[in-house]
């Protein structure tokens, strides 16, 4: 099937962790013989005017336009499967990664460790376009293109949630038939990355045990470093990247901790 895998990001402050992140994804499209594009700022010359203006600052949302966009353009000049990969996804066990899907199209698969009060943590499981799969026959990629457009337009005056045309449109889409998840990539929080960064923890082990289909890359939300106060940010991608060289060195092998020495875990960050 010929396929192209597409991927942007801005080209300054780029942090090695995220670097590590895209030449993963190029050697998975490499190794298998396929297309690869990267795109920098200009990526953003595919929302239209007015959704640029409605956005305002939230860039996470003009994003979700021009993705949709590209992938609609990609497909229409003859591609018959076009891949759309966030700039924080990291592939560390490539050979495990399988985009077959039945349906024509799918969403990746997302597992999130909600912190409760009492220090514990619930599973919750729901869709994510980090990593999103169309092919030629299927008109979902349409669907979800004209419902962000029209979410925009319906959104009350003020400013546009972060997620507003990414997972939380998901519910509404998924409402006539479910939506196909494509399961193996993970989504890492923080608290998961620094388990990570130690060699595994009692969260990694949890994970795994959650997860619909074994690990083969994680969504590294990068939003979070955006989050993060300017003077912290060091110290964050420290964290993050003895994480991903972990991760990376192990095919992600480091979450299997062992259940026998969780009593030498520490969370002295």
């Amino acid at each position: 099937m010929k396929t192209v895998v597409l991927q942007s990001f801005r080209r300054q402050d780029v942090p090695r962790w995220l670097t590590q992140c895209l030449q993963s994804v190029q050697r998975w499209a490499a190794d298998r013989e396929w297309d690869y594009e990267f795109l920098d700022d200009v990526f953003f010359e595919f929302a239209p005017q007015w959704v640029r203006k409605r956005c305002g600052g939230n860039i996470y949302a003009i994003a979700d336009v021009c993705r949709l966009q590209w992938l609609r353009d990609k497909l229409d000049a003859g591609y018959e499967r076009a891949v759309c990969v966030d700039a924080d996804v990291l592939i560390f066990a490539p050979e495990r990664l399988n985009i077959s899907v039945s349906g024509g199209y799918a969403f990746a698969h997302e597992l999130f460790m909600r912190l409760e009060r009492d220090g514990t943590f619930t599973p919750v499981e729901h869709f994510n376009n980090a990593l999103m799969i169309f092919e030629q026959a299927q008109s979902v990629l349409d669907t979800y293109f004209d419902a962000c457009l029209k979410n925009l337009r319906d959104l009350p005056p003020g400013k546009v949630p972060r997620t507003a045309l990414g997972p939380a449109l998901f519910d509404t889409l998924g409402q006539e038939s479910p939506l196909e998840l494509l399961a193996g990539v993970g989504l890492f929080s923080l608290t998961i990355m620094k388990q990570i960064a130690l060699g595994g923890g009692p969260l990694t082990q949890e994970y795994l045990r959650y997860s619909p289909a074994p690990l083969a890359a994680a969504n590294l939300c990068h939003f979070m470093r955006n989050e993060t106060p300017s003077g912290n940010r060091v110290r964050f991608d420290g964290i993050y990247g003895q994480a991903v060289d972990k991760l990376l060195e192990s095919r992600g092998d480091v979450m299997r901790y062992p259940q026998d020495i969780r009593s030498r875990m520490t969370n002295n960050w």
